[in-house]
C-alpha cells in the first residue's frame, strides 16, 4: 500500500530553499528574501549615492570604479556592475 498523504508543497519549497540557496537569498524560515533582488535592479542606490557617484565621475572621469569608489563610495560594498546601472 503506497500513503496518500497531501504534499505539503510550500514547506517542502522553503526547505529546499533552506537546503539549495545561498544564505543572503533566504531568509531564516525559508522565505525569500525580496530585498535581495531588488538590490540588483537598482533599487539599492538612494540619492545619497547618486550624488557620490557624479562627484566621483566629476573628479576622475567615467571607468575610473575603483578610484570612484575609494574616494566616494568607500562604505559602498557592491560591485562595479552596480555603477553603470545606476544612470
Amino acid at each position: 500500500m503506497t500513503d496518500h498523504t497531501p504534499i505539503d508543497y510550500e514547506n517542502y519549497a522553503k526547505n529546499m530553499r533552506l537546503e539549495l540557496s545561498a544564505p543572503e537569498m533566504i531568509l531564516q524560515d525559508g522565505s525569500i528574501n525580496h530585498q535581495y533582488f531588488l538590490v540588483k535592479k537598482g533599487a539599492f542606490w538612494g540619492k545619497q549615492h547618486q550624488k557620490a557617484l557624479i562627484r566621483g565621475i566629476e573628479i576622475f572621469g567615467i571607468g575610473r570604479w575603483l578610484e570612484i569608489k575609494n574616494f566616494a563610495l568607500s562604505n559602498f560594498v557592491r560591485e562595479k556592475s552596480l555603477f553603470t546601472k545606476c544612470f
